[in-house]
């Protein structure tokens, strides 16, 4: 009994900390322990965290000890990491990776019709009434390990990634994964359901809605209605069955989650898209984290006020190609203070409070992502600040910082070799190590082989110079004054093999080499084509030449100010508005009844005009302008503008919109604000297009050049929404596709108008419609 107890004991903890799999293994099961010591290594543990010479054990896969003065179990391999450093491996919380990829619909054929073997098949499931939202969709279902696209994250630092389905507006959930070398998707995932995922989705046509701003940003919030009336629908229908039952709605279903704290992450295209989808996370009262765009740094105190953090990308733009004098001439301000500014996004970002994560996300290479983060480490944003992105923010956003994100005991063996600071330039990823396994990336041999080598071929004697890189080595070989590279050039655990031609040294034919590095010799043999086997040996004579490229000097960037809109005619900050100004000597046409006054002054206070007469004291403190010869007149109001819209005027998939909203996509950098200011228009009415008989919601605005969105809107103004009549509507200039949707001619939009306006008037919610009915019914918009 005694035995018994004791070999429980002892592989207990084995059983505990391996990997565990539920797939019958045929034979005998081969898990013996995997025991590692990381020795005199400078240990990052985590930022701010760092111990400069010590040990790392990791046992099946698990951290087991960390520190400065760590007992080394007897059954470790001890791996000896001198001048080396560790770190943490690095987390990307919004990839594709090995998911299908998506097939972009290029905009020709979003203006086909649709061929019969692509329509819509017969429904199976539950699915939303909408082909967008698939929020039901789990990306573990999809998933399969992809080796290459590992390999080249795995170059970047990075051990695991969250991994997010790609198609639709509601996305689905996303999967968190290793990158382990593993084809099996039941040994990588890590966490199968972690976060919903949500995108803007502008589509082509006019077959599937929504294919404006406006349209998914009503889709978005009529989704998250829906789940909430779903859950009380079917909540009552539970405590009183008599009631009518609701539908089962798998997509409405999914979302249960998101209401109830589960991670929502919105992806944004710009600063404004931020603020849009923060309004909407805080009006559902969601767990929000917002997937940047490098463009937060335009408004980062109004992002700091949402309080949501950021999955930032560094897709910094490349210089503008101003070598043409022509195309010079058409990069605009914006554009330049953007290529210059961006470099600081994550730097200001971090003055400003915000937390944030880096991601892979929108790099056109991956190769690049640790040179940018570099780039934004020289532009001031502090080193652990750097890694903390990369590292344990990640994994605290997503609930996974028990596991990952730090070097300690307990958590995963996920960690990076590095030959140096990772953040200065000429550092190097040498391997990755996942769950205890190592990955080689410029790799880490015992011995270096490069450099120049005397070497014996037999009684020849030889000249062997080798370069390169440790995984792409390369060389040559001489004899006398003949000389040819090396066809091959290869090492793998201090075995080195080489291969040239020899009839350009005077040996005859192709000669192999395989030998073994030692630390200043190289043994081993050679193979000529006869099949005559030669001894091979090599002295080193000199250490390999620098090939760290000459540093280029590099641009000083001075700190460009953000003003507001962020380029032309921009604001450093906001003009303060005195209490009082008076306006003396003008010419005054009122508009009302008392017409027009000559030599006339008027009083302003906060805004309002107080006081309007002749020879006005001055109050305290009061600007005083004198408009001796000029004229004074109210600011003129557009009633019909499409200006300052993002994303499209005309949600134009359906005949009746009514649930879109102006207000949604109000682009208050829109620089025909500032224009039409200098033309004295200084309040809008701002409307859809025409091409829906109801097509939505309008926002009345100021021109308040400078200011946010929501701090246009003229909120005395009564609410509205636009109808419309004519050619437009019934789609007589749209082609010969579009040729079955109500309505097709003028009768039809005026019994569209009125029905709807009549019969499906809840759906406008609280708004005044800014038209009248008369008997018979005529719509006069």
């Amino acid at each position: 009994m005694r035995k018994i107890l004791f070999i429980l004991l002892f592989t207990f903890p084995i059983l505990l900390f391996a990997q565990q799999y539920t797939k019958p293994v045929e034979g005998l099961r081969d898990n013996p322990p995997k025991v590692f010591a990381f020795t005199n290594v400078k240990i990052v543990q985590s930022p701010g965290k760092v111990i400069e010479k010590g040990t790392v054990v990791v046992r099946n896969g698990i951290i087991q000890a960390v520190g400065a003065d760590v007992q080394i179990p007897e059954d470790a391999q001890i791996i000896d990491l001198s001048g080396k450093v560790l770190y943490p491996g690095f987390i990307d919380l919004y990839t594709n990776y090995g998911m299908p990829k998506r097939r972009e619909q290029t905009q020709r054929e979003a203006q086909q019709p649709t061929p019969i073997a692509q329509q819509p098949k017969p429904e199976k499931g539950a699915p939303n009434w909408n082909p967008n939202v698939l929020s039901d969709k789990l990306a573990i279902n999809e998933f399969s390990p992809d080796p290459k696209e590992a390999e080249k994250l795995r170059a970047q630092g990075f051990v695991a990634v969250l991994s997010v389905p790609t198609e639709g507006i509601f996305k689905g959930k996303s999967v968190l994964v290793t990158l382990a070398d593993d084809k099996s998707p039941n040994n990588v995932a890590i966490k199968p359901q972690v976060a919903h995922h949500i995108a803007f989705v502008l589509g082509f046509g006019r077959d599937i809605y929504p294919n404006s701003l406006m349209g998914n940003i009503a889709l978005i919030r009529q989704t998250f209605l829906d789940a909430q009336w779903y859950a009380s629908a079917w909540d009552a229908f539970y405590k009183n069955p008599s009631l009518q039952r609701p539908e089962v709605n798998s997509s409405l279903e999914a979302l249960q989650g998101a209401l109830k704290g589960e991670l929502v992450t919105f992806e944004t295209n710009d600063e404004l898209d931020f603020l849009r989808c923060a309004k909407i996370a805080k009006e559902f009262s969601l767990n929000a984290a917002m997937i940047g765009s490098g463009y937060e740094y335009r408004r980062a105190e109004a992002i700091k006020n949402t309080g949501f953090p950021v999955i930032l990308p560094v897709n910094f733009p490349k210089p503008p190609d101003v070598e043409n004098p022509d195309d010079a001439d058409n990069i605009d301000l914006r554009t330049l203070k953007h290529w210059y500014n961006a470099p600081e996004n994550p730097k200001r970002l971090y003055e400003a409070g915000i937390t944030f994560a880096f991601t892979t996300y929108r790099l056109e290479n991956t190769s690049e992502f640790l040179q940018k983060v570099r780039e934004a480490v020289e532009r001031g944003l502090p080193q652990d600040v750097a890694l903390s992105a990369l590292t344990i923010t990640p994994a605290k956003l997503i609930g996974v910082d028990k596991l990952l994100g730090s070097i300690e005991p307990g958590k995963m063996a996920n960690f990076v070799v590095t030959n140096k600071n990772i953040f200065e330039d000429g550092a190097k990823i040498l391997q990755v190590w996942i769950d205890g396994k190592k990955y080689d990336v410029e790799g880490l041999p015992e011995f270096d082989p490069r450099g120049e080598w005397k070497a014996y071929l037999n009684k020849d004697t030889l000249n062997l110079s080798i370069t390169g890189q440790l995984k792409s080595l390369r060389g040559r070989i001489k004899k006398n004054d003949k000389s040819v590279n090396l066809i091959t050039v290869s090492l793998l655990d201090n075995n080195l093999t080489l291969a040239f031609n020899g009839d350009s040294v005077g040996i005859s034919g192709v000669v192999r080499i395989s030998a073994f590095v030692k630390k200043d010799k190289i043994e081993g043999y050679a193979e000529l084509l006869s099949g005559e086997r030669l001894t091979f040996s090599a002295v080193k004579i000199s250490e390999p030449r620098d090939e760290t490229p000459q540093r280029v000097k590099k641009v000083k960037f001075e700190p460009l100010p953000v003003v507001y809109p962020d380029g032309a005619f921009g604001f450093a900050k906001q003009p303060e508005q005195p209490e009082y100004v008076l306006v003396k000597n003008a010419t005054i046409w009122t508009c009302s009844n008392l017409g027009k006054l000559e030599n006339a002054d008027m009083l302003i206070r906060r805004g309002i005009i107080e006081k309007i007469g002749k020879n006005i004291e001055p109050p305290k403190g009061a600007v005083v302008i004198d408009a001796t010869g000029k004229h004074v007149t109210p600011g003129i109001i557009d009633a019909h503008s499409h200006t300052a819209i993002s994303g499209g005027v005309n949600e134009s998939t359906q005949a009746i919109t009514a649930e879109v909203r102006i207000q949604d996509v109000i682009n208050s950098d829109d620089i025909n604000i500032y224009r039409q200011l200098a033309g004295g228009v200084t309040a809008a009415n701002i409307l859809h297009g025409s091409a829906n008989p109801i097509g939505g919601q309008n926002a009345v605005i100021k021109y308040r050049w400078g200011l946010l969105a929501d701090e246009l809107i003229f909120k005395e103004a009564p609410a509205g929404i636009k109808f419309a009549l004519g050619e437009n509507v019934k789609q007589s200039n749209w082609g010969d596709r579009y040729t079955t949707r109500y309505p097709q001619t003028r009768m039809g939009v005026e019994r569209c108008d009125h029905a709807n306006f009549f019969h499906q008037s809840s759906i406008v919610g609280n708004c005044v419609v800014n038209l009248k009915f008369i008997s018979p019914p005529i719509a006069k918009c």
